[in-house]
C-alpha cells in the first residue's frame, strides 16, 4: 500500500488558503509471471484533493476500482490541468502588463491632484495626468 499526504499553503505571506492531496493506492501483488492475481482481495486507487481559499473550498474525489474508472479519473485530471494552464498563461501575461503597486500609488496620487482641479474620468492614463 502506498499512501500520500501533502498540505501546502497557497499564499506566500499570510492567509488560510491551502491545498491538500491525500490518499492511498492498494494494488494487488504481482505473481511470478508479472500479472496480478484475480480476483484480488483489495485493489483501488483512492485519492482526493482539497482546495480552500478565504471562505470557499472544494473537495475532489479521484477514487478508482478498475482500469476504466482510473482512465476516467486521469481524463478528469488532464482536463483540470488544461484549465489551470490557461489561467497560468493569463496570469503570466498579467505579471508583465499590469502596473506595479508603486505605479498604482503614483497614478492615484496624480489622479487625486488633477481631480481637485475639476472632474476627470478615472480611465485617464497616468501618462495623460503627467502631461497635464
Amino acid at each position: 500500500m502506498k499512501k500520500i499526504y501533502r498540505r501546502d499553503w497557497l499564499n506566500k505571506k499570510e492567509g488560510r488558503a491551502f491545498i491538500i492531496t491525500a490518499g492511498d493506492t492498494c494494488l494487488p501483488e504481482k505473481t511470478k509471471d508479472g500479472d496480478p492475481p484475480f480476483p484480488a482481495a483489495v485493489e483501488s486507487v483512492d485519492y482526493y484533493l482539497d482546495i480552500g481559499d478565504c471562505n470557499r473550498s472544494i473537495s475532489l474525489d479521484f477514487t478508482a476500482y478498475n482500469r476504466e474508472s482510473a482512465q476516467d479519473k486521469l481524463a478528469k485530471v488532464n482536463l483540470m490541468m488544461e484549465h489551470l494552464n490557461q489561467i497560468k498563461a493569463e496570469l503570466q501575461e498579467a505579471c508583465v502588463t499590469l502596473p506595479t503597486k508603486k505605479q498604482l500609488r503614483e497614478y492615484n496620487k496624480a489622479w487625486r491632484a488633477h481631480s481637485r482641479k475639476g472632474r476627470i474620468p478615472r480611465t485617464v492614463a497616468l501618462a495623460e495626468l503627467a502631461d497635464g
